[in-house]
Formats: C-alpha cells, sequence, structure tokens
C-alpha cells in the first residue's frame, strides 16, 4: 500500500506541476503531434455531466470493490467489530482523497480532448496516466515509473489469493467444494489447495484481460454487484412487519439505482459479441448457480 500511495504521490505532485502549455510542447517533440490536430480526431468534443458520470461509475464501483478482501478475511481479525470497521472506513477515505487528486492532477496536465485524440489515433500506449506524463518527464523517471506500475499490476494478484481463496475455503466447509479444499498446511495455517485454484483462476483472468480488454470484467463484476444491491433493496423490504417507512423508500431507492444502473451496462454492451456481454455472461453464472443449488439440495435430501 505505501508503494503503490508513493507512486501516486509523484504522478499527483507531476500533474498538478504540469501547465497543459508542457504537455502541448512535448507532444510535437516527443510524438510529432500537434495539439490542436490531436484534438480534432477526438470522436467527442463535449460532454454533459450525466453521460460522464454514467460512464465513470462502472469504473469507480470496480475501483472500491477490492474493500470485500477485508471483509472476506474477517474471521482471522483480531477484535474484528473494532479494527476491520475502522479499516474499511480509513481506506475508504485514503482511497477517495488518493483517486480524487489522481484524477485532477492528470486533466490539470493534459486536457481530456487529447487523450480521447490519443486514443483515436491507437496511441494507446500514451493514454495511460503514466504514459501521458511520461512524455514530460525525465527518460529516466519515465522508465523507472513504468517499472513500477509493473510491479504494482503484479501486486494485483495479493487480493485475488487472500480473498478468493476464503470463498473457496468457506463453500468446502459448507459443503459446496469437497472437503479437500478445506484443508490447511499444517504449519502455517493456509488453505494450500484454495490458494492453488485462486493462483490458476486469478492467473487465467489475467490473461484474458489482454485479449478482451479490463472492461468485460468490469461491466460483468458491477453487474453482479446491481443484483446484489437489488437483493439488498429487496430484502429492506420483507425483513420485517410492519415495515418502517424510512426503510421503504430506501429499499425501493437501492433497487431503483441497481435496476437504471444494470439495464445501462446492458444497453452499453450490446454492440460486442454476445460472449463479450455481460448479461451473456450473468445467465451463464446463474444457470451454474441453479445447478450447484439442486446437487447440494438433493444430497441434503438424501442424507435426512
Amino acid at each position: 500500500m505505501a508503494f503503490v500511495l508513493c507512486v501516486a504521490a509523484i504522478v499527483i505532485g507531476y500533474g498538478f506541476a504540469t501547465p497543459p502549455e508542457w504537455f502541448e510542447t512535448a507532444l510535437l517533440t516527443r510524438l510529432h503531434l500537434v495539439a490542436a490536430y490531436v484534438r480534432s480526431a477526438a470522436p467527442v468534443h463535449g460532454v454533459s455531466w450525466r453521460v460522464a458520470l454514467g460512464s465513470a461509475l462502472p469504473v469507480l464501483f470496480f475501483g472500491y470493490l477490492g474493500l470485500s478482501t477485508a471483509t472476506q478475511t474477517g474471521g482471522e481479525v483480531l477484535d474484528e467489530r473494532r479494527s476491520l470497521s475502522r479499516g474499511v472506513l480509513l481506506a475508504v477515505c485514503i482511497v477517495t482523497t488518493v483517486y480524487t487528486l489522481f484524477t485532477f492532477a492528470i486533466y490539470h496536465a493534459v486536457p481530456w480532448q487529447d487523450i480521447a485524440g490519443l486514443a483515436a489515433f491507437k496511441y494507446t500506449t500514451y493514454t495511460t496516466s503514466v504514459g501521458l506524463l511520461g512524455l514530460v518527464m525525465p527518460g529516466w523517471l519515465s522508465s523507472l515509473m513504468n517499472v513500477f506500475v509493473a510491479i504494482i499490476v503484479v501486486k494485483t494478484f495479493l487480493p485475488l489469493f487472500l480473498g478468493q481463496s476464503r470463498w473457496i475455503y468457506a463453500w468446502a466447509q459448507d459443503g459446496v467444494l469437497p472437503r479437500s479444499f478445506a484443508a490447511t498446511h499444517e504449519r502455517f495455517q493456509t488453505p494450500v489447495l484454495a490458494l492453488t485454484l485462486s493462483a490458476l483462476l486469478g492467473s487465467l483472468a489475467l490473461v484474458e484481460s489482454l485479449f478482451t480488454g479490463y472492461v468485460f470484467g468490469v461491466s460483468l463484476r458491477v453487474l453482479s454487484v446491481m443484483v446484489v444491491f437489488f437483493l439488498i433493496g429487496l430484502g429492506l423490504l420483507r425483513f420485517e412487519r410492519p415495515v418502517p417507512p424510512w426503510r421503504v423508500l430506501l429499499g425501493i431507492a437501492i433497487m431503483a439505482f441497481s435496476t437504471w444502473f444494470s439495464i445501462s451496462l446492458v444497453v452499453g454492451s450490446l454492440g460486442r459479441a454476445a460472449w463479450l456481454q455481460p448479461v451473456v455472461q450473468a445467465v451463464v453464472v446463474a444457470i451454474f448457480g441453479l445447478l450447484v443449488y439442486r446437487f447440494l439440495s438433493s444430497r441434503a435430501s438424501e442424507i435426512r
């Protein structure tokens, strides 16, 4: 975490210290592109705040979903009721601050039209935060930042190991998976098979993102969260009788928001191949879940 914050601090510092004119000069000297010409190639030249918010929300949701890893390992935390709640609240505050400063720093140095234009010209290497500011950084620092980013990408394995392995371990304890996945290492008390399976699936997901892009994973993950939100809102209406008015309003608001969000994700992906659409993947997951549920129900009946 400290390493990520240090890298973010360097980007934030350079972003706020770099006026747009420096970036325009770097475009001309490094890529031999005139800023006005790059901006003219942008597919859009004006965006309403509603459209921008709707486009950014899925990415924002995805950016905060890592907090679920903290709750997945809550049973291993000392004084979890106190430390876990404070840790999650502190993490939200830190991440929100970093995300906000990071975004303002990038767009302080680089107009968004320039980024859209570079993407239209297929200069995708330069549309990342480090790629953009690397044009105005000294050569040695730009190269070093690329190394740092590579290390941060590898770091994404850690939450996969830590969080997903605990799901597999819990499912094995509940009988959803074979009991062997609940076995722990004799010395380290870690779920070895669960960690191994998480490593394999995590590696497969990262390789898949090279071909399908990260947007596919973002849409699918956010759609699954929206389904959970909808069920939470429904649960607020059915949790007790009589239902307080404030709970009715809150439940309806959550259900309405998750429905609108789900529809926007589905409609926004209609132009892709069928297997890349999150709704198709959601149907596949739902069918698989029903098969698992029926298998466990029949086995439970046999045990009785």
